[in-house]
């Protein structure tokens, strides 16, 4: 492996464990390794294309930081990740730097990310599900029992229908599209039940204002005197809302507790490096 890459894998190796290490034990990264990411990003690429006479390296530099400004402002306004999932995928790409290309890292790391995300997050889910198995069983029964769960499996057996059928005598070329639907609708539905029902009953707990975070998820609105103090809306309290929650001496409010998202990001970082070949060896596969 060239020394620039050895570089450049060793940071990324080092500040993926150390952010994983904060998220499991504190949920939450601290900005000092986010920005430091960035900016370390920036410089060691700025210092490759002085040294190489070459440009392209802070040139894919910038472009990774704006491709993942974009795509985290997505994932986190959209409520899917927090803040530092969001600040360490462009820091990332401040390092990695993104291409026009499938046989670059920072391909192979997204879709190993989104692999390993996805097995990750359902693990994660039936480990809050066993511990919280009375909460987990009485938000399944909520779901089940309510007036939508009927007509929801209704539409849904249609599709699975249509999909067999269009598998058994639709097109050659599109039967196993039709096939594959058919089971990942099969699949998805008590998948999106379950977690579901994971997120209601094991992820929301109720916190006194001295114990929050900035960024941390209030579940439902907190008013008081008529005024809105905070809510789900807000994707995160910050410090103006928790010293007022102080001040009005609020006891407790109701938060959602995220799953600590970043080691997936280690586990993908892992995965690419060692089968990143292979990963991109299957996707032309599919692709071409």
């Amino acid at each position: 492996m060239p020394v620039v890459e050895l570089i450049i894998y060793g940071i990324a190796f080092i500040v993926l464990l150390l952010a994983s290490i904060s998220d499991l034990k504190t949920r939450e990264v601290p900005d000092s390794l986010n920005f430091g990411l960035i900016g370390i990003g920036i410089g060691v690429n700025l210092l490759f294309s002085i040294i190489h006479f070459d440009y392209g390296y802070i040139l894919h530099s910038l472009i990774g930081i704006i491709v993942f400004l974009i795509l985290s402002f997505l994932m986190y306004y959209t409520g899917q990740w927090g803040g530092g999932d969001s600040k360490l995928l462009i820091g990332l790409g401040a390092l990695f730097g993104l291409q026009y290309s499938m046989e670059t890292f920072m391909f192979s790391f997204i879709v190993s990310l989104l692999l390993v995300g996805a097995v990750y997050g359902i693990f994660w889910s039936i480990m809050l599900g066993v511990k919280n198995y009375r909460n987990l069983s009485r938000e399944i029964k909520k779901i089940v029992n309510s007036k939508h769960f009927l007509f929801s499996i209704f539409i849904i057996v249609i599709f699975i229908i249509g999909g067999v059928i269009g598998a058994t005598i639709g097109h050659p070329q599109l039967r196993l599209f039709y096939l594959l639907l058919s089971i990942v609708l099969f699949l998805t539905f008590p998948l999106y039940i379950y977690i579901k029902a994971v997120e209601n009953g094991c992820m929301k707990k109720y916190i006194e204002p001295a114990k929050l975070t900035e960024g941390d998820w209030v579940a439902k609105d907190v008013i008081i005197r008529g005024k809105r103090v905070c809510g789900p809306k807000d994707l995160g309290i910050n410090k103006e809302q928790i010293k007022k929650l102080k001040i009005l001496k609020v006891k407790k409010i109701l938060i959602k507790e995220g799953i600590p998202f970043v080691p997936s990001f280690f586990l993908a970082f892992i995965v690419s490096v060692i089968f990143q070949d292979y990963i991109v060896t299957i996707v032309k596969t599919f692709i071409y």
